[in-house]
């Protein structure tokens, strides 16, 4: 069994989120004693957990955090992603149907990112995992969730919630919706899942089939009354479609054209997925 002690050192950039849980499997591997410097009670839990999986008993909040940690599931990547923002345990745990204790529990055993969640390259590396960087690899929806969360707050997260799981919008943006509320939340959802789409498509051929999803937000933008050029995103997202080749994007090439849209044409290699090692309960990155 090989067991790196990076994933579970404290200054290491390659720390686990799950680092108590590594820590754990090595001291019962390598039959270590307790070392004030890196061990903690949190820790004699996880040891207990490794050791038996069902130390805890049915209802006990160890139990139900280990539980969600071992299957990949909604309800795990929503806990993951409300982790990555400023919320509370008790408001993460009213949104998530957990008993707070629960909350933290799964926190300090398997998710633990609060104390580095201003080390930003970390958090995207390490908990995350799904980001420009690498592409947005890894599974989906649970990657945009965490990405969303992590970049725009709990808000974004409620709005890409409700697109991705097909649910009613929260009420401070429906409410925003005031001439022709029917007509403007279908284009805002549209949109959200315009960009969404974009950003997680995972060869040429899919950005493709997203023309005709791009010419639906045009013509609920007409129809809606919307001025379409005053959007930044349907310009964008048609200027990336084009630069990739996609045929239908309706973007007219400039010789005085800003970079953005030259510099994707050179098809310059996709970045290389961030190397991260799986820990139990984690599935490997696409």
């Amino acid at each position: 069994m090989e067991i790196n002690p990076m994933d579970w050192l404290p200054h290491s950039f390659s720390r686990s989120p799950a680092w108590r849980m590594l820590r754990a499997e090595y001291r019962v591997h390598e039959k270590t004693r307790p070392d004030p410097s890196v061990d903690d009670e949190w820790t004699e839990v996880a040891l207990k957990l490794i050791r038996s999986p069902g130390a805890f008993g049915p209802g006990h909040p160890v139990q139900a955090a280990f539980a969600l940690w071992t299957r990949e599931h909604e309800s795990r990547w929503l806990l993951e992603a409300r982790l990555l923002t400023a919320q509370s345990f008790d408001e993460i745990a009213a949104a998530c149907s957990l008993s707070t204790a629960a909350v933290e529990a799964y926190h300090e055993l398997f998710f633990h990112v609060r104390p580095r969640l201003d080390a930003r390259d970390w958090v995207m590396a390490m908990a995350v995992r799904s980001a420009p960087m690498n592409d947005f690899a890894g599974p989906q929806p649970a990657g945009i969730w965490k990405y969303a969360a992590f970049t725009g707050g709990p808000r974004v997260l409620e709005v890409v919630l409700a697109v991705t799981l097909g649910r009613p919008l929260p009420a401070w943006k429906s409410e925003t919706f005031l001439k022709n509320p029917p007509l403007e939340e279908a284009y805002f959802r549209t949109k959200v899942k315009f960009t969404l789409a974009v950003l997680t498509a995972r060869s040429d051929h899919r950005l493709g089939s997203l023309v005709e999803l791009g010419e639906q937000l045009r013509a609920l933008a007409a129809e809606a009354g919307f001025a379409v050029s005053a959007d930044p995103l349907l310009p964008l997202m048609g200027e990336i479609l084009s630069a990739l080749g996609c045929p239908g994007s309706g973007v007219s090439e400039s010789p005085n054209r800003p970079t953005v849209g030259k510099a994707l044409k050179k098809r310059a290699p996709r970045p290389a997925p961030v190397s991260v090692q799986p820990t139990r309960g984690e599935s490997r990155e696409e």
